[in-house]
């Protein structure tokens, strides 16, 4: 589980900094037009916030659909995966 949130935090990190690249990306991707890009990259940046915290609530979400990929138990507690150790530093 440590490595899929290192990996998410990293991806969201790079969605950041190569924002032309990862609206196209969505666009093509998808086949969606550029104002839906736009907005699809817009919601999805804004499930974090700029130092790359993930909320209590949005990590029962993503739990949730990692669940549809895979066993998890119900009574997982997210504060445990809320590890900001995982957050590079100086960021």
């Amino acid at each position: 589980m440590r490595k899929t949130i290192g990996a998410l935090l990293e991806a969201v990190a790079w969605l950041r900094s190569n924002r032309e690249a990862s609206v196209k990306m969505v666009a093509e991707r998808f086949k969606v037009n550029q104002s839906e890009a736009e907005r699809t990259y817009k919601t999805l940046i804004s499930l974090f916030s700029k130092d790359n915290r993930l909320s209590p609530k949005v990590a029962r979400g993503y739990l949730e659909i990692l669940r549809q990929d895979r066993p998890l138990s119900p009574d997982i507690d997210t504060q445990k995966f809320l590890d900001f150790s995982l957050i590079p530093s100086g960021k």
